[in-house]
């Protein structure tokens, strides 16, 4: 049997990019959990410095490293998951950035890093910058091999909304 292939929408510019997780969140709105991946093919920023005001951008594995350095290792797989909810209800804002996820996939907080995005999704939308490939049938993190390697198939993406952001071609 053939895989399933991942349904996503390409965008090439930041314009279309925050016009599309507009609408993927507009389309989530009655959903328990609104979580909307953007996987970033290109070498530059997503969001440019004139947005900062706008939205709000989380860099996760940063701020998440600040509560769990001073806790014991076996404490820092069992509270992670709390921390990061009391780290999003703080935010005041309705909707939140996150990027720089890498410290999800960090194999002693033995957390699954897309099943903990839409549990935080439960507590308000997040539009999470996906720091990993797509491919047509899986969306993943590292390579096969590595401790940190994780990968999903389209039927554990389905009625996710992913937007791929791509470089935009010049045509001559």
């Amino acid at each position: 049997m053939i895989g399933q292939n991942i349904h996503t929408t390409i965008v090439s510019s930041t314009y279309d990019l925050l016009k599309e997780t507009d609408s993927a969140l507009l389309r989530l709105c009655d959903q328990a959990s609104s979580l909307v991946l953007i996987v970033n093919s290109t070498e530059q920023g997503i969001l440019p410095s004139h947005l900062s005001e706008e939205i709000t951008l989380l860099e996760l594995s940063e701020e998440l490293c600040v509560h769990l350095l001073p806790l014991s290792r076996g404490d820092r797989s069992r509270k992670a998951p709390d921390i990061l909810a009391k780290m999003l209800n703080c935010i005041a804002s309705e909707v939140v950035w996150i990027e720089r996820i890498q410290i999800l996939f960090e194999p002693s907080l033995e957390l699954d890093p897309l099943r903990q995005l839409q549990e935080l999704a439960r507590i308000k939308p997040i539009i999470a910058i996906w720091p990993g490939q797509l491919a047509e049938q899986f969306l993943t993190f590292s390579v096969p091999g590595r401790a940190d390697y994780q990968s999903y198939t389209a039927n554990e993406l389905a009625n996710l909304p992913i937007i791929h952001f791509v470089e935009q071609r010049e045509y001559k």
